[in-house]
């Protein structure tokens, strides 16, 4: 557990550095809506990670064995690329920002995609419910140590500072990974063509394929809008302090954080996997509509805060019970390859349309835009319902029913 969640604080650590902070930062130097919300293409590599998953199925470097020699090597990659953003700065033209940012990306999907295979190899079916409670945790805690942390440390230094602090902690994510023996590695390292083909293959011919593909695709999706436009809406439609969503995000969230935790760990293997995706997805989506109630009476602190815990508490649950889900659709030899397309498949709506932000907002206003995301998640909810009791049957050992 301690392992799972260094790992997953060093996977969520570049997440905000590519989408909120970069996004405040422009916002701060003048950039308009439009622009902003553009950048959400820099982070399609998440979302097309499955395209080069495969080599890290296939190739495995002599030392620390083929899961955690990746994680060191990329890990390696990302402080490189992160301290590079931070050289070049929002001053750059916007080009040469994209590019950088993207590098940051394609670096963090790719240690995601080793981390993934590697958690999913580690975890036993009936742990996977407090591993990927423990993953999410820290997860989730580096992106409110960067969300939260990073605005107070940008409002006393600056934002360059904010990216060097993120990519000198970029190293847990090693040390969680030498935690944890390496996986057993197959017999016979599977071909390029095996590692791709053999993969999808696999996928493709499981019963409930279209129900189990429409509840992935849509169960993030209104979360990767909200989450890339949320910081820009707090500093410059809210007017909130740097300091005060500092504070209130490092409190509210991380408070939020543990109460889903808890609550994920304890509750989902007696709730079963099926239920918990009902009943923490809806929690994760009503808590959008504390966002709408900030756009529509404005967002003093105490509301602010209130709002904040909810979302992180929700966001805690979901994300959790969604992971298991992912973990238990992945077969042992191809889980980096699986477990990479079907992550990507949960984002990719998000970063590919995040252009339709600005369009939204423009129609229906703030407090409009944040509503409609709440209802983003029901294709999802009716599509589980739809989703074979066999696939089910990985994601946790605990005697609930699917």
């Amino acid at each position: 557990m301690a392992a799972a969640m260094l790992l997953g604080f060093a996977s969520g650590l570049p997440l905000f550095l590519t989408g909120q902070v970069l996004v405040t930062w422009m916002g701060q130097e003048g950039l308009r809506l439009g622009t902003v919300s553009a950048f959400a293409s820099v982070g399609l590599p998440y979302a097309f990670k499955w395209a080069w998953a495969p080599v890290f199925d296939r190739f495995a470097w002599p030392w620390l064995g083929r899961r955690r020699g990746w994680i060191v090597v990329l890990e390696i990659a990302l402080i490189a690329a992160i301290a590079a953003l931070a050289a070049v700065g929002i001053a750059a033209d916007a080009e040469t920002v994209a590019i950088l940012a993207v590098t940051v990306a394609a670096a963090s999907a790719s240690h995601d995609v080793v981390v993934d295979a590697f958690l999913a190899a580690s975890l036993a079916p009936d742990e996977r419910p407090a591993g990927s409670a423990a993953y999410v945790l820290g997860y989730r805690a580096a992106m409110l140590t960067v969300g939260g942390g990073g605005f107070l440390l940008a409002a006393r230094s600056s934002w360059p500072t904010v990216y060097v602090a993120a990519a000198a902690l970029v190293p847990l994510g090693a040390l969680g990974a030498l935690l944890l023996p390496e996986p057993a590695a197959p017999a016979r390292a599977p071909s390029m063509f095996d590692a791709i083909a053999g993969s999808i293959w696999d996928l493709l011919t499981r019963p409930g394929l279209v129900a189990v593909t429409i509840a992935i695709a849509t169960f993030r999706f209104g979360e990767m809008l909200v989450l890339h436009i949320q910081s820009y809406f707090l500093v410059n439609v809210a007017r909130v302090e740097l300091d005060t969503i500092g504070w209130v995000t490092q409190v509210a969230g991380f408070s939020g954080l543990a109460a889903g935790g808890a609550v994920l760990s304890t509750v989902a293997p007696r709730l079963g996997p099926r239920t918990s995706l009902y009943v923490f997805g809806a929690t994760a989506a009503l808590a959008n509509l504390g966002w709408a109630l900030l756009a529509w009476v404005g967002a003093p602190w105490q509301l602010f805060f209130a709002v904040a815990f909810v979302d992180s508490f929700g966001t805690a649950l979901a994300s959790g019970a969604f992971v298991a889900f992912l973990m238990g659709q992945c077969a042992p030899g191809r889980a980096a390859t699986q477990y990479a397309l079907l992550n990507a498949l949960s984002s990719v709506g998000g970063r590919v349309f995040g252009f339709v932000i600005a369009p939204m907002v423009a129609s229906l206003g703030w407090a409009g835009f944040f509503a409609v995301t709440a209802t983003m998640m029901m294709p999802a909810m009716l599509a589980f319902a739809l989703v074979p009791r066999e696939r089910f049957a990985g994601v946790a050992s605990s005697g609930a029913p699917p």
